[in-house]
């Protein structure tokens, strides 16, 4: 007897079939994940032989009878298509979905290789694919479309030939109309109407806004920040999507929108794979979707979207709506015994549900009454642990002046996402020593290592400054990105008390945006954050505050450098897939992106956007864009305009909540910090057009600090506690332009 194995192979989950020589299938097991971008090779490699044994044992087969070929469809394995069988095999439609380059010999591929070396009485023969390939084989030998909207989203075209076209790039790019992205939508729809950030929001929040504080158990819009970055779990937020369904259905008005709109995201996906499918595909006149994930259990809320991304495409055939029946580890089964030519009997209409059939330009209609029952949530998390390394300060910059006094000393730091600085003053308002470090955003790193780096800076910097070790400094400002909320802030205190008894007498712990506001001016002011991330932060002169953003990359950061990185991504890859065309010419923004990553095509993006995820790195890429800008390309100039207007609405949704009252015949202050203001001529444009839907009754100077905030969190650290240092405010900061209520308009200083 003969036996062939399928495995199905997702982020949380994956399932594993083995049929007998007869088709029959003899065994299903359910095992962990295997996605070789989330957990590593080796994992994954483990998981899969595990898979196998359990699949073998529960089926009565010996240990040691090997398997005549399986057929592994995988989740995020789009680059790694392989078969390790005889080279000169016919290459059929199968074959072709391999991507078996031009026949020839390579080198079989590093899944395979440790199959083979780790467990070589698994298989005699490999068919290694994405996952969607698998779906679109469960249900039909001529191809089709697969459109995934699960956790992640995804649509994939396999014609006939076995060429292939995608659409859908992962979380940080794309993932539009997955359930992580209705859940994301939500959140970041409500933050803005809260922030006043974007326009009009098409419904009352508060049911919604309810729904999302129950089910992550806060209070809080900062406690959901623990959720985005420290633990974040996209299979812990992407059932979230459940409970909207279940508001929607109730007839909460927002609710349904985010389903229309994540309903007309997957139909723009499948619009853009549709002038490329093969006429002959279409022999009947008919194409196959095969609809793959939980989001699609609620098809009658994402019906009147999808027909609307549909419709963009010119359509001219109808379109049957499938639902498998049976996991596609059977069709990547099928794909193992077609590879080997073993005619492995199948009825591919026993392994799916025709749900309904879309008439060109036509509403989707029932096709069955028969009710899809939703899938099981996730049982399995992943975990997500960063490790990162601390490592000493950098003394590039260090700056060493002879200590004339012994006593008081004052100090500040700033610390960022991607680097800090720590200062420490004397009396006399004199620094007498500077350096820079690692970031210290807590969300990023851990609180942990967030105090092992400030205590590093600060007694490096008391060692400059001939400061002896055990001597405390009298107050330490720490003005740090992501510290906004006060258990955060006294966390930190605490530690840094308990494990550096010697580090200061006194601490005051704020969010970065104080020291910024308080190194311009000491009555208050706006700062306008745009580096790796992005934010804005109003302090009233009677010390009210207000904010706009910071509530990082999951949900926001726009006008930010990652922001503009990623929309550069986001442009291309969407353009080439057809989903949205390009405002410009694209080449000379794809050709800087291949250069900056060191990558030839965009599925050597992947471990960029998983496994070797790095966010400041990702944010260098637009100092490239700005020289590419600078030059003249149309595309990046586009990306500094759009981030410039981003900024410019921050600032439009506080002039509001400005106490004008208080202001005197200065300018109001807006402090411009982060990296990307060096391109202001790049911004201004945008940011006039944002700042502009404000009604502004006074005028703006928008100034560039010329020392580091560090400052600010010390002068602001001295004052909580009623000391005393001198300071001049003018010698601080530069004024980049001045906006005039009057003429409303920008002009340079």
């Amino acid at each position: 007897m003969k036996y062939f194995g399928g495995i199905e192979g997702g982020e949380t989950n994956s399932t594993c079939i083995i049929c007998n020589e007869i088709g029959e299938c003899l065994v299903t097991t359910e095992g962990l994940g295997t996605n070789q971008w989330l957990i590593g090779m080796t994992v994954v490699v483990t998981r899969i032989a595990e898979l196998v044994q359990q699949s073998k044992e529960s089926a009565n087969i010996p240990e040691d009878e090997i398997l005549e070929a399986l057929g592994l469809s995988l989740s995020g394995f789009r680059q790694v298509m392989l078969i390790g069988i005889m080279e000169n095999i016919k290459i059929d439609m199968y074959m072709c979905v391999l991507h078996i380059f031009a026949f020839k010999k390579y080198k079989r591929e590093e899944l395979e290789d440790h199959l083979r070396s780790s467990h070589p009485n698994l298989s005699k023969n490999y068919v290694i694919t994405e996952d969607t390939a698998g779906s679109v084989c469960t249900a039909s030998q001529n191809g089709g479309m697969v459109l995934t909207s699960d956790i992640n989203s995804n649509a994939r075209l396999i014609n006939p030939d076995g060429s292939t076209q995608t659409c859908g790039w992962g979380i940080f790019i794309g993932d539009e109309g997955s359930a992580v992205h209705i859940a994301r939508r939500a959140i970041k729809i409500i933050f803005d109407e809260m922030d006043g950030f974007r326009g009009t929001c098409p419904d009352s929040i508060e049911g919604i806004w309810d729904l999302i504080k129950e089910y992550f158990k806060i209070k809080t819009r900062e406690e959901l920040m623990v959720r985005f970055y420290q633990n974040f779990d996209k299979s812990v937020i992407a059932p979230l999507c459940t409970k909207l369904a279940e508001a929607a259905a109730k007839g909460n008005r927002l609710a349904q929108y985010l389903f229309r709109e994540a309903g007309e995201n997957l139909g723009t996906m499948a619009a853009a794979l549709v002038p490329k499918i093969q006429p002959d595909m279409l022999k009947s006149n008919t194409l196959n979707i095969v609809c793959v994930g939980s989001v699609w259990s609620n098809l009658p809320l994402l019906k009147e979207g999808f027909r609307q991304g549909l419709q963009k495409a010119t359509i001219s055939f109808a379109i049957n709506f499938l639902r498998l029946s049976k996991s596609s580890a059977f069709g990547a089964c099928y794909l193992a015994a077609d590879a080997i030519k073993f005619d492995l009997p199948r009825n591919y209409s026993d392994n799916y549900d025709i749900w309904y059939q879309y008439q060109s330009k036509c509403a989707c209609n029932v096709y069955t009454k028969q009710q899809q029952e939703q899938q099981q949530n996730h049982k399995r998390n992943l975990k997500y642990n960063h490790c990162f390394v601390l490592a000493r300060c950098s003394t590039d910059t260090e700056t060493k002046v002879s200590l004339k006094r012994k006593m008081p000393f004052f100090a500040g730091i700033e610390g960022g996402a991607s680097h800090s600085t720590c200062i420490i003053c004397d009396e006399t308002g004199d620094c007498i020593s500077i350096l820079e470090g690692l970031g210290t955003n807590h969300w990023q790193i851990g609180m942990d290592l967030t105090v092992a780096r400030l205590a590093e800076m600060v007694e490096r910097a008391k060692e400059l400054a001939d400061i002896s070790e055990d001597t405390p400094l009298d107050v330490l400002g720490l003005s740090l990105s992501g510290l906004g909320q006060k258990d955060k802030q006294q966390e930190l205190e605490n530690l840094l008390r308990s494990s550096f008894p010697t580090l200061a007498k006194s601490y005051v712990c704020s969010e970065d945006t104080i020291g910024s506001i308080y190194t311009a001016s000491p009555n208050g002011g706006m700062v306008l954050i745009s580096g790796t991330g992005s934010n804005a932060h109003l302090i009233n002169p009677d010390g009210s505050s207000y904010n706009c953003g910071g509530w990082g990359h999951f949900i926001g950061d726009e006008g930010s450098a990652f922001h503009i990185a990623v929309r550069a991504i986001k442009i291309v890859f969407d353009d080439m897939d057809g989903l949205r065309k390009a405002p410009y010419p694209i080449d000379d923004v794809w050709n800087l992106i291949k250069a900056y990553f060191k990558i030839k095509n965009r599925g050597d993006m992947l471990p960029h956007l998983y496994k070797k995820f790095d966010k400041p790195f990702f944010a260098r890429l637009c100092v490239k864009l700005a020289h590419v800008a600078d030059e003249g390309d149309c595309l990046a100039k586009y990306l500094f305009d759009e981030a410039g207007e981003n900024l410019g609405r921050m600032a439009a949704a506080l002039i509001p909540k400005v106490q004008t009252d208080e202001l005197k015949s200065d300018p109001f202050k807006i402090v411009c910090v982060g990296s990307v203001w060096l391109s202001m001529t790049l911004l201004v444009a945008g940011f006039l057009k944002g700042l502009q839907r404000a009604n502004i009754t006074f005028d703006i100077n928008l100034v560039q600090l010329k020392k580091s905030s560090a400052f600010g969190a010390c002068y602001h650290a001295v004052d909580a506690v009623g000391l005393h240092l001198p300071r001049n405010y003018p010698d601080n900061f530069d004024v980049l332009v001045q906006y005039s209520y009057k003429s409303k308009c920008l002009c340079n200083q």
